[in-house]
């Protein structure tokens, strides 16, 4: 598989990824919202949703910064990762 198909191909993951991470904090803001009724269980949700949130976007640098140093592969392994956390966190 040559460098462009590969740095072509994870384009659309990390689009994907991105919007899984707006997804998050849109769930967060929601979170917040309803706060008001149980507050322990969704301020300890709500901070556990924030982690999440931050390593997949620390996941989705390292692969922006691997593409700009031309490591594919390292950028397709940090990518994998964010898609992990991505459903961990569309399936609460």
């Amino acid at each position: 598989m040559g460098k462009k198909t590969l740095v072509y191909g994870l384009i659309p993951a990390l689009i994907f990824v991105q919007s899984c991470a707006l997804f998050a904090a849109e769930k967060l803001e929601t979170d917040a919202a309803t706060e008001e009724t149980a507050p322990a269980l969704n301020t300890e949700q709500s901070q556990h949703f924030q982690t999440l949130t931050h390593k997949m976007m620390g996941h989705i640098s390292l692969a922006r910064f691997a593409l700009a140093i031309k490591l594919p592969r390292q950028a397709v392994h940090q990518i994998e990762k964010a898609q992990i956390i991505a459903a961990n966190l569309g399936s609460h």
